[in-house]
Formats: structure tokens, sequence, C-alpha cells
């Protein structure tokens, strides 16, 4: 499937991304989720429930920059299965709370 295209788009519709994993995995100091953790949330909630992506602007320097750190993201890894398995947990438990606010949101407009 060719990126940027509308089928391309419509596919990532309301799924974790690889391009913004950090937002899902990275945590403060205290060890609590970011404040980018909650708006990706919002972000894929809204997705979810318009069915339509926020449309944004890309120029091709923000391309190869956005090429680059997923490279980076992937070398950084390195397979390392622990690394992977604390990714997975974090990727279920976003998701899992987004399923649990959708239906919160479904609740409230019944």
């Amino acid at each position: 499937m060719k990126q940027r295209t509308a089928e391309w788009f419509q596919a990532r519709l309301g799924k974790v991304t690889a391009s913004n994993i950090d937002y899902v995995v990275n945590r403060t100091v205290k060890g609590l989720p970011t404040s980018k953790y909650e708006d990706y949330k919002i972000k894929l909630i809204t997705e979810r429930l318009t069915g339509q992506i926020n449309p944004s602007y890309e120029t091709q320097a923000m391309q190869w920059a956005l090429s680059m750190k997923i490279r980076m993201k992937v070398q950084r890894i390195n397979r390392d299965d622990e690394q992977i398995e604390h990714i997975n947990k974090a990727v279920e438990h976003f998701l899992t709370e987004i399923e649990q606010d959708i239906e919160q949101i479904c609740i409230k407009a019944a």
C-alpha cells in the first residue's frame, strides 16, 4: 500500500502507529504518562468515533525527518525482546484505555 494515500490514511485510522509510539511508551520522571499520551489518546478516540482523520500539513523535509525518527527508533530497540514486550504491554494498556473511554462516551451520550 502506498503511503500518504487515502487508503493508507484509512488503514491507520484510530490505530497506534510506529511514528507515535513514544507518546504511548514514554513516562515522566514520576512514572506517569506524559501530556502527549493523553493528547494522542484523544486523537485516536476522535478518529474512531468520527471515522475521520484530522488533516495535517507536512512538507518533504518533515516527511524525511519522520522517516529518520522511525529508523532511529527501530535501531534503538534493536530487537531487544524485553523492550519489545514492554512496548507491547504499553500499547495494549493504551488501547484498553481508549476502548473504555469510548464506552464511557457512548454511555453518557445515550
